[in-house]
């Protein structure tokens, strides 16, 4: 009886330590290996876009695995921040054209989801990329690379780009055009995009 009292005694303390051991796993930090120089103050934003100077800024990101190259995330990079000038500027005509007495009909709808598609990203002219920013790091054993570009566009290319957009739109569904007339106004009124962020 003394015996199994014993046993069962050192059981528990067994699964107590092996609990504790299991929940006490060490913490995987991020290690950075190397950068591409100081961290400008644009990459510490979380703002994506925001307007400075007369030019809007967009801010692009990727990210690869350690053993690809860097000239590839900055391409890719690049593309994502065409991306978000698009996207932009489409969500922004959306919330204009839906209203609570009108829905968009399903070419409008697919034409304003194309934000990353070739088609617009091809007619956005007027873009310059101004800086390059990497982060190489280690989690665990995985290596990464975070690739950050900063592009401007200047308010006349940006509002052709709307205007670009704004005709394919009315094209796509004809009974748009005296709703898009009537709000055309706010469309090119002003960017909602905020002053200075970084």
């Amino acid at each position: 009886m003394n015996h199994d009292f014993r046993f069962k005694k050192g059981l528990i303390a067994l699964s107590l330590c092996t609990l504790a051991a299991c929940s006490s796993s060490p913490e995987i930090k991020k290690i950075v290996i190397d950068q591409g120089g100081s961290e400008p103050s644009w990459v510490k934003e979380t703002k994506t876009a925001w307007e400075e100077d007369g030019k809007i800024h967009f801010r692009g990101t990727q990210q690869i695995r350690g053993n690809e190259r860097l000239s590839g995330c900055y391409d890719l990079a690049r593309l994502n921040a065409k991306s978000q000038i698009v996207g932009e500027i489409q969500e922004r005509l959306r919330g204009l054209l839906t209203t609570n007495e009108s829905t968009l009909n399903e070419n409008v709808e697919i034409l304003l989801n194309k934000s990353r598609s070739v088609e617009f990203d091809g007619d956005v002219k007027g873009v310059r990329f101004t800086e390059e920013y990497f982060t190489r790091y280690r989690i665990g054993d995985d290596e990464r690379v975070d690739c950050q570009v900063l592009s401007e566009i200047s308010k006349e290319d940006y509002s052709r780009l709307k205007r670009a957009i704004l005709n394919k739109v009315e094209e796509a569904d004809p009974k748009l055009k005296e709703q898009i007339r009537q709000k055309h106004i706010d469309f090119f009124k002003g960017d909602d995009l905020a002053k200075k962020s970084p």
